[in-house]
């Protein structure tokens, strides 16, 4: 049997296996994290198979096989070090904070977060239009504030230098992000591999748009508007979603191979998309476009309730 042949069975071997292990809930989607960081191993592998058969030792050509299965140790060694309980937040030595005032001209905020990978988590604060903590290990991001009128535009970029990585020692981006609660929100969120707890119950967020890599989501909405309009394009990723009881949820979901769940959330078909029966007369409408990879997708009631004549 050729190299080639050995290779390719032990590639769909792993990552059945892999996927056995996420779908039955033995493994977290996030261990694709570190998984994918370690792509060049693949053409590592395939260049040495294909210069050894060039060789008089075609026979050491099937180590090809053997580096795809030291890679997904080794990133098992990397995802077995790191913390994955369920935390509502995490510490971290800020080593940069930025902080802008609202101002009473202001009627609408537009954020623009390039992440890069890591851990982000997004919150409300009352009394500033945008407050950033950031401990980032390769340089400070850029943060901008401008004004179009009276809209106020805050930009947050990383540096390109900062979407790599090293492992051991997990040195990636650690952002926390506050956004006023009083002011409409479009919120874009654009990064890689990244852990992402965006807590938007309390901001009036009017349209979200998220793209990322392989990452873990945890997304939740409130009842501050009454019509949210969210795109989400992942790759790989975990995705948890709650909305506000009350709340209308209707989604279109273009996925590989997932596992999709709604746990209490009774939604019926209705031609491309699925939503709530209650959806044109709910008090709030939720719209989900969601573009996943081989991913795991819930969607589940939060804690708060909305009702009719209340927002």
């Amino acid at each position: 049997m050729s190299p080639a042949r050995v290779r390719t069975g032990v590639f769909l071997i792993l990552t059945g296996v892999l996927l056995l292990l996420n779908t039955t809930g033995r493994l977290g989607w996030d261990f694709w994290v570190e998984l994918i960081w370690l792509w060049p191993m693949l053409l590592i592998a395939l260049g040495l198979e294909k210069l050894l058969l060039a060789t008089k030792a075609k026979n050491l050509a099937y180590v090809s096989s053997l580096i795809l299965v030291l890679t997904v140790i080794w990133a098992w060694s990397s995802y077995a070090k790191a913390p994955h309980e369920d935390e509502p937040s995490y510490t971290f030595d800020a080593d940069f904070t930025q902080a802008y005032p609202l101002d009473s001209t202001m009627q609408t905020l537009v954020a623009e977060l390039d992440f890069g990978a890591g851990r982000l988590t997004v919150g409300a604060t009352s009394d500033k239009l945008f407050d950033g903590s950031f401990y980032s290990p390769r340089g400070r991001p850029r943060v901008s504030m401008d004004k179009e009128g009276s809209q106020a535009v805050v930009r947050v970029r990383s540096l390109r230098q900062q979407h790599v990585r090293w492992w051991p020692g997990r040195k990636e981006n650690r952002w926390k992000i506050y956004l006023t609660d009083r002011l409409p929100l479009r919120l874009n969120v654009d990064c890689g591999a990244a852990k992402l707890k965006l807590d938007l119950s309390l901001l009036r967020v009017e349209q979200l748009d998220l793209d990322c890599g392989a990452s873990e989501i945890d997304l939740t909405f409130g009842g501050k508007c009454t019509r949210v309009e969210a795109s989400i394009n992942c790759g790989v990723s975990e995705i948890n979603i709650r909305i506000p009881h009350g709340a209308g949820l209707r989604i279109h979901r273009d996925t590989a191979i997932s596992s999709f769940s709604t746990r209490g959330i009774d939604l019926v078909r209705r031609g491309s998309y699925r939503e709530t029966r209650d959806f044109d007369s709910a008090p709030v409408q939720i719209i989900l476009e969601i573009d996943a990879g081989v991913s795991s997708f819930r969607v589940s009631y939060s804690d708060e309730t909305v009702k009719s004549g209340t927002i």
